[in-house]
């Protein structure tokens, strides 16, 4: 049975809706891996813990 149109989702809006959470899925990602490669950039590159922070906020 199909869908009254006021019902209906535009393929548009559930495509952004997907993009967005694709999007903070990755960011979340991310940050994760980068919290977890502090110990071998600091042991690389020999600096402390605030630049490492400081070189992955930029």
């Amino acid at each position: 049975m199909a869908q009254p149109a006021s019902e209906r989702v535009d393929p548009k809006l559930l495509l952004a809706i997907v993009a967005t959470g694709l999007m903070a899925f990755i960011g979340i990602l991310t940050e994760t891996m980068t919290n977890v490669l502090f110990p071998t950039l600091m042991a690389e590159f020999h600096i402390g813990t605030a630049v490492v922070q400081w070189l992955t906020t930029g």
